[in-house]
């Protein structure tokens, strides 16, 4: 479980909260589709400037858990079992699905610029204050990982079976153009005689 509240917010957060269970002060959301199903992330969200709520974000079948403060002060985002959203906190009916990749199976944050990351098996797509920043798809066929991210460049790693083994990705991070694509060589086993 990821919890990243680095940038500036104007809310506090309670992950795995209990659900009241009965009528309260606190306001029960749907976030997602069939939200009160059991297997989501449980998040309770009090704003600087609103009334408390508390909701079960939906999951997928699997994926990175995270909560991540974004480069908008008043917005959330939530990351269940794969599954990404973004809740406005003053008003949380409204909020927006990830949906450019999915499962989401890894995620990073970029402070500095501010970008949040969202990977799938193979595409990247980064957030910014505005929403999306940019899509860079089919970066590689499975297993892509983002191991380092900086305001200078973006360091992933994933799976080619054209190049037979796993390759090295360097993206730009104001673009998401690819700046170098490296095959990472293999070792082969030693060969008994």
């Amino acid at each position: 479980m990821i919890i990243n509240l680095t940038l500036p917010h104007e809310y506090e957060i309670e992950v795995g909260a209990d659900l009241p269970s009965g009528p309260g002060v606190i306001t029960q959301l749907d976030i997602g589709e069939n939200s009160f199903r059991s297997g989501g992330l449980v998040v309770k969200v009090t704003p600087e400037a609103g009334v408390p709520w508390i909701t079960t974000f939906i999951g997928g079948s699997f994926g990175v858990d995270a909560v991540y403060s974004t480069p908008n002060t008043c917005v959330l985002c939530v990351i269940s079992a794969g599954n990404g959203y973004f809740v406005e906190v003053n008003n949380p009916s409204e909020w927006k699905e990830v949906d450019e990749v999915s499962p989401i199976t890894d995620s990073k944050l970029i402070p500095e610029i501010p970008l949040l990351l969202f990977s799938d098996f193979n595409s990247m797509v980064a957030y910014g204050k505005n929403g999306l920043v940019w899509s860079a798809s089919e970066l590689v066929t499975d297993y892509l990982e983002i191991d380092e991210a900086t305001p200078e460049a973006i360091c992933c790693t994933g799976y080619d079976p054209w190049e037979k083994g796993d390759t090295k990705i360097i993206l730009d991070p104001k673009t998401g153009a690819v700046i170098e694509r490296t095959v990472i060589p293999q070792e082969k086993p030693e060969r008994k005689k």
